[in-house]
């Protein structure tokens, strides 16, 4: 399992608006496909929260700490959503959670872009 101390750039999964490294291993995508099989069966694959991480209009923190930044990806034509959760320590995070949802959670505060 991936931790701050031992990221490396074999590790790398993308890069968000920020310019925060965010890194994930095979380990890590087992362990959120194991907490979340609804993933197999949606439409959300990796490439899909790669996607929601680098081209993210805006991240939100997550009611549940300062650590966790969330990026969401909607679906066109569905009233579902990718929900992509990062833990961040500094300038770097590790992919910590996906899970489609339906319904946003009260309590995220947006955190990017700071204009807004």
């Amino acid at each position: 399992m991936l931790h701050f101390g031992n990221l490396s750039d074999d590790s790398l999964f993308a890069i968000d608006r920020r310019g925060f490294s965010i890194h994930c291993d095979d380990e890590q995508m087992d362990h959120i496909y194991a907490h979340h099989p609804e993933l197999m069966n949606f439409w959300a694959d990796e490439d899909d929260m790669k996607f929601a991480i680098e081209n993210a209009q805006i991240i939100y923190q997550s009611s549940h700490g300062k650590d966790f930044n969330i990026y969401y990806l909607e679906k066109s034509g569905s009233n579902t959503e990718l929900k992509v959760v990062v833990k961040i320590q500094g300038e770097q995070g590790i992919l910590y959670m996906a899970q489609p949802i339906s319904k946003r959670p009260d309590g995220e505060v947006m955190i990017w872009p700071k204009n807004h």
